[in-house]
């Protein structure tokens, strides 16, 4: 029996050390988000006033933590998605924005120290959408956050846990875009908060969204996005 084990662990040192590939462990990865509306452009009034600066806008995005890389550059990592259940879902003003499960076009990009000057990046993509409001089928949905400090990643490995906010720079946010600019809209917002969808913690406290009016709904955000809640007349605690 020992002569047995000594085998089994010498041949898997054996396959470490000649760098045999063994098969990762598929782990999708869920992440939920809370954003903040920065700006609301609609022309068409499409929207019909549903969606105001100040809103809140929650979601969360799905994606395969062993998603090869297909981006040659070593400090671009470019992970491409292209069947259910990976993907976005954001929920804003009683409308649901998602990516399309039959037709998936998702994409992760994790930028290391590249461009000139150089920058880190975390952008998200989403081509192929469906949402609750519009007629367009050029349907769009980014989140993008930059730091120019080149501190907040260390390579462009997929990561496996939420970005740490505190450590970018959000521009260009979170946008949801829907057709042409004069008969479509363009939402941006900007995260407040992003957390496994397991997360549990007691850093999130409770708002009560839009109390009193037909949007009203209890929410769990950051500690950090409270004041700015209670500045748009949101109340601490949950709904009745």
């Amino acid at each position: 029996m020992k002569r047995h084990s000594k085998l089994i662990i010498g041949l898997t040192f054996s396959m470490l050390a000649t760098g045999f590939a063994m098969e990762a462990h598929a782990e999708p990865v869920c992440i939920s988000i809370t954003a903040e509306v920065a700006s609301v452009n609609d022309q068409g009034g499409v929207l019909a006033g549903a969606i105001n600066v100040g809103d809140v806008i929650t979601g969360t995005y799905v994606y395969e933590s062993t998603t090869p890389d297909t981006n040659s550059a070593p400090t671009v990592g470019d992970y491409q998605h292209m069947t259910a259940p990976f993907g976005i879902t954001l929920n804003a003003g009683g409308f649901v924005f998602r990516t399309d499960p039959n037709n998936v076009n998702f994409l992760v990009e994790i930028v290391n120290d590249h461009g000139n000057p150089a920058s880190d990046n975390y952008l998200l993509r989403s081509d192929n959408n469906i949402f609750d409001v519009g007629s367009s089928s050029d349907n769009n949905i980014s989140w993008q956050l930059d730091d120019p400090t080149l501190a907040a990643l260390s390579s462009e490995a997929l990561p496996t846990v939420p970005p740490v906010l505190a450590d970018w720079q959000s521009v260009f946010g979170l946008t949801i875009e829907s057709g042409p600019f004069f008969d479509g809209f363009f939402i941006r917002s900007h995260v407040t908060s992003a957390n496994l969808c397991s997360d549990t913690s007691p850093k999130k406290v409770a708002i009560c969204h839009k109390p009193g009016l037909p949007a009203e709904k209890t929410i769990f955000v950051s500690k950090s996005a409270v004041p700015g809640h209670l500045g748009h007349g949101d109340a601490l605690g949950k709904c009745p």
